[in-house]
């Protein structure tokens, strides 16, 4: 996803019309943090905006492919799968909201193009509940497949003094995907899975027969 409008728009004469628009390339995910009525109210501004400038092109363009991306469900799932199907959950209704609101877009989108038009609908990945989960660099470790140079690898130095809205955890707790539980919710926290980053050296495979630090 990209993170710059300027950069992000082709050709560039789009970008006083994309911010006259006050378009948003992607949903504040850092407003979950502080409140997740926060984040609901962004992710329908954000989406808002898309549906503008998605309407905007297809009719004012001409096109031989036309692609719309729809990024505000992977948001709302990521952070509130669960209550995709419990009634009881506190967002549930947001959830149903956000999900007939694309299908009025899907539907607009859909008028605007002639009966010859095939039109696909796609998706990159899936959501399911987590129920349990492997963490390979923990295994790769304990097997003796995987040592690290530094102990423990650089990636956590910020996790062990307890970075904001993160609580310090035990050397044990380190290697195990972190989760911040919110309101019934299991969400991943960016950057606290403790995969070690090849780029920054931070870990090594070994040939077996041993663990530990370098």
């Amino acid at each position: 996803m990209a993170i710059d409008l300027k950069k992000a728009t082709y050709p560039q004469s789009y970008v006083p019309l994309l911010e006259q628009m006050k378009y948003r390339l992607d949903v504040d995910a850092n407003k979950a943090r502080e409140s997740m009525d926060l984040f609901a109210e962004d992710l329908r501004e954000t989406l808002r905006r898309r549906e503008e400038a998605l309407l905007h092109f297809i009719e004012k363009e001409e096109w031989d492919l036309f692609i719309a991306t729809i990024a505000e469900t992977d948001r709302l799932h990521h952070f509130l799968w669960a209550a995709s199907d419990n009634p009881a959950h506190p967002y549930y209704g947001f959830f149903i909201e956000i999900y007939r609101w694309i299908d009025r877009i899907i539907g607009k989108l859909y008028t605007k193009v002639g009966k010859e038009t095939a039109v696909f609908m796609v998706s990159d990945h899936g959501f399911t509940h987590i129920r349990s989960e492997v963490y390979l660099n923990k295994w790769l470790e304990e097997e003796g497949y995987l040592s690290f140079i530094k102990t423990p690898p650089e990636s956590y130095r910020g996790h062990r003094r307890g970075d904001k809205g993160i609580q310090s955890r035990s050397d044990q707790d380190l290697y195990q995907p972190q989760r911040e539980i919110s309101k019934g919710q299991c969400r991943a926290r960016e950057g606290v899975s403790g995969a070690p980053r090849g780029d920054q050296g931070e870990a090594r495979i070994s040939s077996g027969g041993g663990s530990g630090g370098g």
